[in-house]
C-alpha cells in the first residue's frame, strides 16, 4: 500500500474504533489507506470517490467492500453508522458532503485533515455545519498528522 503524507496515517486506531461493526461511508479513496484500515474492523464499507483510483480493485475481493465512482455531492445518500469525509478539502465541497451525507450519520462523523493550513476549508466547514446541527458535537479533535476532527450524534 502507497503511504502518502494525505494519508490518515496515525489515526488507525481511531478509525478502526469508529468503524468498529459499523456500516461506513468514505469519501475520498484516493489510494486506499483509510479503507483498508476502515475494512479490519467495519460490517460494509462504501468508499466514494470522483477519480479513478485503481487501488480501490485490490479491495473488490472483501465482500464487505464497495467502490463507486463519482462525485459524492451528486449521489443520492444512504444511512450509515459512521461517515468519513476526506475528498475535497475546499469549504464548499465540505459544507457540500456534509450537508448531503451528514443526516445520514446515525453515529459518527470524521474529517480529515482539519489541522491542515492548506485545508483550512475542512475545519470552518465543519463548525458552521456543527453550528446549525445541533444534535451533533464535538467527540475529539486530533492536531497530529494533518488532524482528524471527530463529530459524535447527541
Amino acid at each position: 500500500m502507497i503511504r502518502t503524507k494525505s494519508s490518515a496515517i496515525g489515526h488507525e486506531d481511531v478509525l478502526c474504533q469508529l468503524s468498529y461493526d459499523a456500516a461506513v461511508v468514505e469519501i475520498g479513496f484516493y489510494n486506499g489507506w483509510s479503507a483498508s484500515q476502515i475494512l479490519k474492523t467495519c460490517r460494509h464499507l462504501i468508499s466514494i470517490d470522483i477519480g479513478e483510483c485503481p487501488n480501490h480493485r485490490a479491495f473488490l475481493d472483501s465482500p464487505k467492500f464497495e467502490f463507486r465512482r463519482g462525485d459524492s455531492r451528486k449521489m443520492t445518500p444512504e444511512a450509515c453508522d459512521f461517515l468519513f469525509i476526506d475528498g475535497d478539502h475546499s469549504y464548499e465541497a465540505v459544507m457540500d458532503d456534509l450537508s448531503t451525507w451528514g443526516p445520514c450519520a446515525l453515529k459518527h462523523i470524521a474529517l480529515h485533515d482539519s489541522a491542515r493550513p492548506q485545508a483550512a476549508g475542512v475545519r470552518t466547514a465543519a463548525f458552521q455545519w456543527l453550528s446549525r446541527n445541533h444534535n451533533w458535537v464535538v467527540f475529539a479533535d486530533y492536531q497530529h498528522n494533518e488532524g482528524l476532527l471527530v463529530l459524535r450524534r447527541k
